[in-house]
C-alpha cells in the first residue's frame, strides 16, 4: 500500500517522498502520506520504511490539523486517501472471493465424503 502511494506521489506530483532532503515540496506530501497511513501502520513501521525516527512520524500526526490548512498538504492527503479507499476495497473483495472459494471447497469436500461413504457401503 505504501509503495503504491509513494509511486503515485512521484508520478502525479513529481515528488520523491523517499528523498531525505527537507524541502517543503517533499516534506508536505510525505507528511500527508504519514497521516493517511495512520491506523494501518505503527509510527515505528512508517519511520523504518522512510528512514525516519518514529518521533518524526508522531510530530506529523500531531500537526495534521494545522497542515490541513496548507493547500498542497490537503490535496495530497485527499488523493492518497482515495488510493487507500481503493486498496481497502480490493482487500475486501479479495477476502470475499477467498471466503467464497473456501465455502465451495468445503461443500465439495462434504459431497466427496458422502460419495466415499456410499461407495464403501455398496462394496461391503
Amino acid at each position: 500500500m505504501i509503495d503504491e502511494m509513494v509511486a503515485f506521489l512521484k508520478k502525479e506530483y513529481n515528488t520523491d517522498v523517499m528523498d531525505k532532503r527537507r524541502f517543503q515540496s517533499i516534506v508536505v506530501p510525505r507528511a500527508a502520506l504519514f497521516n493517511v497511513c495512520r491506523g494501518y501502520y505503527s509510527a515505528t513501521t512508517i519511520g523504518r520504511y522512510f528512514g525516519k525516527n518514529h518521533a518524526t512520524i508522531l510530530h506529523h500526526y500531531k500537526n495534521h490539523e494545522a497542515l490541513m490548512l496548507v493547500p498542497q498538504y490537503r490535496e495530497s492527503f485527499n488523493a492518497l486517501t482515495e488510493i487507500l479507499t481503493k486498496y481497502d476495497e480490493r482487500a475486501r473483495l479479495n477476502k470475499e472471493t477467498a471466503e467464497s472459494i473456501i465455502e465451495f471447497l468445503r461443500m465439495e469436500n462434504e459431497s466427496l465424503k458422502q460419495r466415499l461413504e456410499r461407495n464403501k457401503e455398496a462394496n461391503s
